[in-house]
């Protein structure tokens, strides 16, 4: 057995793996290679190598045909072996090759409205309010595959205004906006709509969409979400709207029995926009704000927004090959734990197999004791009475005392049951041997005869 931490070479190219995988289960092919079965099959992702689905060996053992797919030629980027103890760079994040932008929109082509905002505000019309802590004045549409925009009822309007013209002068300098596709799994970070990034890692806004609003970057994309920034500010609770109000004026002199002088402070919806660009891919924390310092003033922001969205793209891959390369080191170190697991339960198993059989040995070696003591102990006594001139009486007492001992010697004996398996294998060597020697005369006496 291997130490740990040492590596057999171990190569195997993509013809090779193809047949092992479907000539036998992956566990057993993983093993042959000392690793997971998980790990291979990651390694088939990567050589681009496709591997029986699952159930596929319980179909074959009732008889149930499973279709094999062929072994498809070899894709640019696909590796062609795979060598154990050597990277493995997943195919699950493919680090972008390209960060170019699409061409500018040409004069004439502007739309007045952004389709993905046209397509999304009648479902704005249609929403519900949370009913607890900060997000309760904020709307939450039936409909989640629409624009990710997380505004007040007031701010409503504005907001998907704001975002039809960013998203119209983002394509105007070439970044597209779109709607994620639904078949690709991006991750969604969490805004951090309170004023100065003060909301708590414990709380989740109460809506966010199914499909995120992107810009593509070549083969990369930047999440996009367009919310209206919370403020602390000091509200008291009105009974009669069953909420907390502003307060506008300085409040008054708190007295003991006027409960509409108690305040305290929330955060509200301040009808200030502020757009949140963040990378969604798994391990890549990429994040940035844009804010309006007052209502209104947000298309001040288009140019900055485009340009920072540009120069984020080199940084991005940055992140994604090192998120990548994080990933890979902790696959590897699970790997190396679980090999770590299964020797010690191998050792295990070792130990309480070895106790078993010095346990199973202890017990035949006592069985084969007593037989012999008690075959000597009829022996002894029938020396006794020979040594007397004496007899045993035939059917008396002391005969059938003696032959329950016999037969309990041989009960209890373990060379009882090895040799009627001797006897059983002589027997059947011997009519074996019979029939070859009936079957040989029967083929002189034809011979002879033609």
């Amino acid at each position: 057995m291997l130490a740990l931490g040492t590596v057999r070479a171990m190569t195997v190219d993509r013809e090779s793996l193809y047949k092992e995988v479907w000539e036998e289960p992956m566990t057993k092919v993983a093993k042959r290679y000392e690793v997971s079965s998980s790990f291979l099959a990651r390694v088939c992702e990567r050589l681009n190598v496709p591997r029986p689905p699952r159930g596929y060996w319980a179909k074959l053992r009732h008889g149930i045909k499973v279709e094999q797919p062929p072994l498809p030629e070899p894709q640019p980027g696909d590796d062609l072996e795979w060598s154990r103890g050597s990277y493995l760079a997943p195919r699950s994040l493919p680090t972008p090759k390209s960060t170019r932008v699409s061409r500018t929109r040409k004069k004439g082509e502007r739309p007045a409205v952004h389709p993905l905002v046209e397509a999304s505000r009648e479902h704005f019309k249609k929403v519900r309010t949370s009913s607890y802590g900060d997000d309760k004045h904020y709307l939450r549409p039936y409909k989640r595959n629409i624009v990710d925009v997380y505004v007040s009822r007031d701010a409503l309007s504005r907001a998907l205004d704001v975002a039809s013209d960013l998203f119209l002068t983002l394509e105007d300098k070439g970044l597209r906006v779109l709607m994620a596709p639904a078949n690709v799994r991006y991750q969604h970070v969490e805004v951090d709509y309170r004023e100065g990034g003060k909301r708590p890692e414990y709380a989740r806004r109460a809506w966010s969409p199914g499909r995120l609003t992107v810009t593509p970057l070549g083969e990369l994309v930047i999440a996009l979400t367009l919310f209206e920034v919370a403020e602390e500010v000091t509200v008291r609770y009105d009974s009669k709207l069953s909420d907390y109000v502003r307060i506008t004026e300085a409040p008054k002199k708190r007295t003991r029995y006027d409960s509409r002088s108690w305040t305290t402070t929330k955060w509200l919806p301040s009808g200030r926009l502020g757009l949140h660009a963040f990378a969604p891919y798994p391990g890549v924390q990429w994040e940035q704000y844009w804010h309006e310092k007052r209502a209104g003033s947000f298309p001040s922001l288009f140019g900055r927004i485009a340009s920072g969205i540009k120069k984020a793209a080199p940084k991005i891959v940055e992140l994604i090959e090192q998120a990548e390369r994080e990933a890979e080191e902790r696959r590897r170190k699970w790997d190396l734990q679980q090999r770590e697991w299964e020797k010690k339960e191998e050792e295990r198993n070792a130990r309480e197999r070895e106790a078993q059989n010095e346990k199973d040995i202890l017990k035949t070696i006592e069985g084969w004791r007593l037989a012999r003591d008690v075959r000597a102990y009829v022996e002894q006594v029938k020396a006794l009475v020979r040594d007397e001139d004496l007899r045993i009486a035939q059917g008396g007492p002391l005969e059938e005392e003696l032959n329950w001992a016999l037969t309990y010697a041989n009960r209890v004996d373990p060379l009882t049951r090895l040799k009627d398996d001797i006897a059983k294998v002589k027997a059947e060597s011997a009519l074996e041997l019979r029939r070859c020697s009936i079957s040989l005369q029967n083929a002189v006496f034809c011979t002879s005869s033609d």
